[in-house]
């Protein structure tokens, strides 16, 4: 019996851990729509900082399409033992070590929000050459923001906001 009520405890205390763990994420793609609202009101393209997002000491960002775990191990010089689904991944790291990582997804993760975010990687937008994954510094933190509205007969509407390096810098082919 005590056996059980330890796993049963155990199971509760992961339980809310994830849960911890999963609101932070949902907060930074909060902190991101917000951000690109309030500098980009009157025009359908802007610039924003990440420096100015809730992601606490960093020296590096990193954001990855769905690439493989061992690819972003050896990009990013740092221990890396985390990898989830399909989503692009932006990774902090400050003192080579990672201090927040988060998995944004193509599809909005609440269907009645009809927001989301896209980082760019495709040969279409950059010269006709992919590029492998954004470095960002706190010197060079400044991207560009495509605002895209999709309506569907004026009642259903959804809001991509897109992504993209400001400057050749941030683009690691």
């Amino acid at each position: 019996m005590k056996l059980h009520l330890m796993a049963i405890s155990f199971f509760c205390i992961l339980l809310a851990l994830s849960g911890c763990y999963e609101e932070k994420n949902m907060d930074i793609k909060i902190s991101l729509i917000k951000l690109i609202e309030s500098n980009c009101t009157e025009h359908d393209e802007c610039i924003i900082s990440f420096n100015s997002l809730p992601l606490g000491k960093w020296d590096f960002i990193y954001i990855f399409p769905n690439v493989s775990q061992s690819y972003i191990r050896e990009k990013i010089a740092a221990p890396y033992n985390i990898y989830q689904d399909i989503g692009d991944k932006l990774i902090a790291i400050h003192e080579n070590k990672i201090v927040y990582y988060h998995e944004l997804f193509p599809m909005p993760d609440n269907p009645a929000q009809h927001k989301n975010i896209r980082f760019l990687f495709d040969k279409f937008n950059y010269n006709n050459s992919d590029i492998g994954y954004y470095r960002l510094t706190p010197d060079n933190a400044d991207v560009r923001v495509i605002i895209k509205k999709y309506t569907n007969d004026g009642a259903n509407h959804m809001v991509l906001y897109e992504i993209n390096p400001n400057n050749q810098q941030q683009m690691i082919r």
